[in-house]
């Protein structure tokens, strides 16, 4: 039993279409947020919530395999694992303003027999870390 609490509420900070499976976000330092899309292949962005939420999802890319885990190696700069087609994709998020493009380059392809990726984390600055 909870003997001390507090009141809290919760609230919708984004809505996806209906069918998305995300699987992974990561929060910048001014609060924007990254979202990975597993069944749709693709990587989501969120602005920052302010006092007007939900905020509008934008589609930053659609990759060539199942988008899975993503990690930031340095300020602003991400790294997103695929499986399928299993890659690893970099995304530079550096000087980004609304409606812009985000830079993106496939840094790495896996075996062709191998899954890909399934998580990742930061192992020391600038190097990221997949797990198959």
């Amino acid at each position: 039993m909870i003997s001390n609490t507090t009141n809290t509420s919760l609230a919708a900070v984004a809505n996806f279409p209906p069918n998305y499976f995300l699987e992974n976000i990561a929060v910048r330092s001014d609060g924007s947020i990254p979202v990975t899309a597993l069944n749709h292949s693709e990587l989501w962005y969120l602005h920052t919530p302010t006092s007007t939420i939900p905020v509008e999802p934008i589609i930053i890319a659609t990759l060539d395999g199942l988008t899975m885990g993503i990690v930031e190696t340095e300020p602003d700069i991400f790294y997103v694992g695929t499986l399928g087609d299993p890659a690893l994709y970099r995304f530079d998020f550096r000087g980004r303003t609304p409606g812009s493009a985000v830079p993106t380059s496939r840094v790495l392809t896996f075996a062709p027999d191998s899954a890909g990726p399934n998580g990742s984390c930061l192992l020391a600055p600038s190097a990221p870390c997949s797990r198959g």
